[in-house]
């Protein structure tokens, strides 16, 4: 049984690839200072945990939870966007519970993106934006996020192809791996230049 073409264009992970390298180090005995994935190396507060074991014993909780998350879930995501962002989503049409980020990075790539299609994804940048793209059959053209611009892309140097063909942009500030951040200047350019040329901006913001 031959598997599908597009996966052909699956590349393996390259945290994968750089946690069996770690692996080997360690077996070698060498101390190996990990800056590769933001894993906690702190135990959540008690509090935090507290809450879960006595969620974890009421009966209500036990299923499945509904399709895009309970009503209270989304309502209190809609609440934090409002108190620190006064930003209003609508918690049933705007607000959705996902399993992961590479769950909704994936899903929204196979969605909106059609072979010869363009994503344009920063780099260096989380590897997910590349290969979700990848698997939807679309092409990826890179923007370089490079020092002397402050670690922003330069939309201006963009290919006209590539801004022509281009359905997904995305952008990650507070900027992993750089930590470089933005202000509303740079979002007031980013809506333009977006509607300009008919691109969705994905900003992947967890650090905020």
């Amino acid at each position: 049984m031959q598997l599908a073409k597009r996966m052909d264009t699956v590349e393996p992970y390259f945290f994968a690839k750089l946690g069996l390298r770690i692996a080997e180090l360690k077996a070698e005995g060498k101390d190996v200072i990990r800056l590769d994935v933001g894993s906690p190396d702190l135990p959540p507060a008690p509090f935090i945990v507290d809450t879960l074991q006595k969620a974890s014993s009421e009966e209500n909780l036990h299923g499945y939870s509904p399709l895009g998350g309970t009503p209270d879930f989304r309502g209190a995501v809609s609440t934090y966007y409002s108190d620190r962002f006064d930003v209003n989503l609508d918690p049933k049409s705007e607000v959705v519970g996902l399993i992961g980020s590479k769950e909704g990075l994936f899903h929204l790539s196979m969605a909106y993106l059609n072979p010869n299609d363009v994503a344009l994804v920063p780099d260096p940048g989380y590897a997910v934006y590349a290969s979700a793209a990848k698997f939807a059959g679309a092409e990826v053209v890179t923007m370089p996020i490079l020092e002397n611009n402050h670690f922003l892309p330069d939309l201006d140097a963009i290919p006209e192809d590539a801004k022509r063909r281009a359905k997904l942009l995305w952008i990650n500030y507070p900027n992993n791996p750089t930590g470089a951040t933005v202000n509303d200047t740079f979002f007031a350019e980013l809506v333009e230049f977006a509607h300009t040329h008919q691109i969705m901006i994905c900003h992947d913001a967890p650090y905020m």
